[in-house]
């Protein structure tokens, strides 16, 4: 419990109750500027040491994203979103770096599967991707570690929208029962 409180999976209520953490908007969107500076390191560095085959399984994500838009579950398209994300990452060959990553990304994962959920900017989020492909296949460290930091950047304007929308939808439902 106590490595769950420590990585910000849990927190204790006023009676020392656990409960799953439920992080405010800042406290999200801290988390997400973090995210886009590891994985903006993470890409500047897969660059130098990424394999062929790596670079092919990023692809091959990226391409199942978009070829399943409109037929994949949501969650399968999230994981396969987190999957290239990762897989990226690991190819940093850098272990502080992926452990780092690791325990953000856990952190954030119920915010990013909400925002990965909007339609509202999926093109943008499509292309995005596409970027980061595009870049990391040249080895381009540069470019790739500037499309994965917009990516995340654009993470957190959607995970806002996503989060207040919940939250209207939310407000919604208790006015209407």
């Amino acid at each position: 419990m106590t490595i769950l409180e420590q990585d910000g999976l849990i927190e204790y209520s006023v009676t020392r109750r656990p409960q799953v953490a439920n992080p405010r908007l800042d406290e999200i969107e801290q988390n997400l500027i973090v995210m886009g500076a590891l994985e903006a390191l993470a890409g500047e560095l897969a660059c130098a040491c990424i394999t062929d085959a790596e670079i092919a399984q990023v692809a091959e994500y990226q391409r199942q994203i978009e070829a399943g838009d409109s037929t994949l579950s949501p969650l399968e398209s999230f994981r396969l979103d987190m999957q290239m994300h990762e897989a990226i990452v690991q190819a940093s060959r850098n272990a502080p770096l992926i452990d780092t990553h690791l325990k953000f990304n856990a952190r954030l994962w119920r915010a990013r599967f909400q925002s990965s959920q909007r339609r509202s900017g999926r093109g943008q989020t499509l292309a995005e991707h596409r970027a980061i492909v595009d870049a990391l296949s040249r080895r381009d460290a540069k470019a790739t570690s500037e499309a994965l930091r917009h990516h995340l950047a654009s993470a957190v304007t959607n995970t806002k929208n996503a989060l207040q929308e919940d939250g209207k939808a939310k407000d919604h439902n208790t006015e209407t029962e």
